[in-house]
């Protein structure tokens, strides 16, 4: 039994070997596999030739143990390389281990074995086993071989989960076992003759059960990889679409692919909101031919397909029947695998051309608000000078003042007479306009003064009225030579609560958002009085009821303060009142407004102040804009 298990073992590893070789010797893997089970062909073969040399006596034993000893030494080697190219493990130090292996072998192993230093003394047993007996070298050198197969049953075990590899484990497994108790332990049963038939046989199984080395199988596992890797390629290719889709789609600038003649390849929501043109409508059709608007673009996109180099326009007007619109365009070249062309990106800024117009605007007028400022601080001195002499000349021509009569006296003047003569020029009248002309420009100079005045925002109990009047003084020196209006030519009608309690506001911030409003109703009804002189020649009684009015009026409502002011103008356009406290929404022609005066007056009620701002619209023209702000809480009902 042991001899037969030895030669089965032999003509089975000789045939998994041919198998390998047979099937795919071109194989790197077929190769390594091949050179293991040669060597456990030759260890089989050898074992069985020293049991048959020992039984019949024929032969040498010698020779058939040293050759089956080194068989041994190179299938160690062997199974380590064919175990971690099985598991697809490209190590460095694996191959330097087996390579250092294979030179162990033939460089001491063999020379000492030939010599008798490893393996001696092969007996039989009663049992009819074999004994061998190794020198202590032997014991030593036996152990490197085994380390190998350790080695591979660790790589073989740690990959156990995929196809086929647990085989190679439990066959690894088997053949240590045979080793230990055959060679190391030398038990007295023939352990290892029909552990490596154990061996071969998982071995074996596991080759076929797998199709370990059937060319169509691996053709097939091949192409499966390949389908595998194409599908994951594709997968990915989808996702990145889908993803430069979405980025494209979530621009706010209009992005436009144009292909080489000007055929729409993109047009993302953007480009549809921008030309109104659906992306179902443009796609594969010529950009210009089929959205009219994009001819004006055509000559630099042109330009940029015969140079390849980018172009830009800033700032771009597009005039429309209501507004120039601003657009920044830039162009650049696409060149893809097999299509060449354009991209196209367009962005609205015409809010952003507006917020520089405003900023440039806005440094002009804090010179100027210096400047007024100064030039405030500078007139008090005059006036206040002209004041003082309106004074003097007054108490001078006073014949009841006694220090007056008494120099007039003295130099022959008569008191009485002068008296007649100023009342018959209609000195004192004089006098008393310059006196309340005088003052009025003192007024107005502080009021400015106070306007002007940059402080910290800080609210408090402030009187409505008083605001009120107080900006309408200021707006009352408006004066436009360009547009000749004067808020003066005004009617200024007062419905003013008297008993109206004080409001929480920041003044100035007030004084701001009425001043606009006054300002607004002003210039819109002055408007319409130079229509009405231009186009029709109306009576003096007409003219009056057309004079431009204003109504400015305070109530108590419940805890707000409400101040209402209404005009006779034109009235605002219904279209645009749902806008009309969005910024850069303006009724005046182009240059002439930036659209930010409601806007701003919407920002001080509502924002800073937590009151409420709204328009009215009268059924017989003008318009009343309504503001309420809460009254403090001390007046609160």
């Amino acid at each position: 039994m042991d001899v037969g298990a030895c030669l089965l073992s032999a003509v089975l590893a000789l045939v998994l070997t041919l198998l390998a070789l047979g099937s795919a010797s071109g194989r790197r893997l077929s190769r390594l596999f091949a050179v293991y089970t040669l060597s456990t062909a030759a260890f089989a073969a050898a074992a069985a030739l020293l049991r048959l040399s020992l039984w019949s006596d024929i032969g040498d034993p010698e020779i058939f143990g040293q050759l089956g000893t080194l068989a041994f030494f190179i299938s160690g080697p062997a199974l380590l390389l064919f175990a971690a190219h099985y598991v697809q493990l490209s190590s460095r130090p694996i191959k330097a281990a087996a390579a250092a292996g294979l030179l162990w072998c033939g460089i001491f192993a063999l020379p000492v074995l030939l010599q008798g230093g490893l393996v001696y003394g092969h007996s039989l047993g009663p049992s009819g086993t074999t004994h061998v007996q190794l020198t202590t070298l032997g014991v030593l050198s036996s152990a490197v071989p085994i380390v190998y197969l350790v080695w591979s049953l660790v790589l073989f075990w740690h990959y156990r989960r995929r196809p086929g590899r647990s085989y190679m484990a439990f066959s690894t497994v088997a053949l240590l076992a045979g080793i230990i108790g055959g060679v190391l332990l030398d038990v007295s049963v023939p352990l290892l003759s029909f552990a490596s038939l154990a061996s071969l046989l998982i071995l074996g199984h596991g080759v076929l059960s797998v199709q370990l080395f059937n060319p169509l199988r691996e053709r097939n596992l091949a192409l499966q990889v390949e389908v595998a890797e194409r599908r994951r390629a594709e997968e990915e290719i989808l996702r990145l679409q889908h993803l430069l889709q979405a980025i494209a789609n979530s621009m706010p600038a209009a992005l436009i692919t144009l292909g080489l003649e000007g055929h729409v390849l993109t047009w993302n929501p953007a480009a549809e909101t921008l030309t109104g043109k659906p992306a179902a409508a443009m796609l594969g059709r010529r950009c210009w031919d089929a959205c009219p608007e994009m001819l004006q673009y055509r000559e630099l996109i042109e330009k940029v397909m015969a140079t390849r180099q980018p172009a830009r326009r800033s700032r771009d007007p597009v005039k429309s029947a209501d507004r120039t619109r601003y657009r920044d365009v830039e162009v650049f070249p696409l060149i893809a695998t097999g299509s060449t062309g354009v991209v196209l990106r367009i962005e609205d800024v015409t809010r952003r051309v507006q917020f520089e117009s405003l900023t440039l605007h806005t440094a002009k007028m804090v010179s100027v608000g210096r400047l007024a400022a100064g030039l405030a601080h500078e007139l008090n001195n005059p006036l206040g000078a002209v004041l003082q002499g309106v004074q003097m000349v007054e108490v001078m021509l006073n014949p009841e003042s006694p220090g007056s009569r008494a120099q007039m006296e003295t130099v022959g003047v008569d008191p009485e007479a002068l008296v007649r003569y100023t009342a018959l020029r209609t000195m004192p009248v004089y006098l008393r306009e310059m006196r309340a002309a005088g003052e009025r420009a003192a007024r107005i100079v502080t009021d400015l003064l106070e306007f002007s005045r940059r402080s910290e925002f800080t609210i408090k109990p402030h009187d409505l009225n008083g605001l009120l009047r107080m900006t309408l003084d200021l707006a009352a020196a408006d004066y436009d030579l360009k547009k000749q209006y004067d808020f003066r030519d005004i009617q200024l009608v007062w419905d003013l609560d008297e008993n109206l309690p004080p409001v929480l506001c920041d003044a100035p911030q007030i004084q701001q958002a009425i001043l606009n409003l006054v300002q607004n109703a002003g210039e819109a009804m002055a408007a319409t009085a130079r229509v009405a002189q231009v186009e029709v020649r109306i009576s003096t009684a007409a003219e009056a009821t057309r004079r431009p009015r204003l109504v400015l009026r305070t109530r108590r409502v419940g805890a707000m303060a409400q101040l209402s002011i209404a005009d006779n103008g034109p009235g605002l356009d219904p279209a645009i009142v749902e806008d009309l406290f969005e910024p850069f929404v303006t009724t005046r022609d182009v240059g002439e407004g930036t659209g930010l005066g409601l806007w701003l007056c919407w920002s001080i009620v509502v924002e800073h102040h937590g009151g409420r701002i709204w328009l009215e619209q009268n059924d017989g023209g003008g318009a009343c804009f309504v503001v309420e702000l809460p009254i403090a809480e001390d007046h609160s009902p």
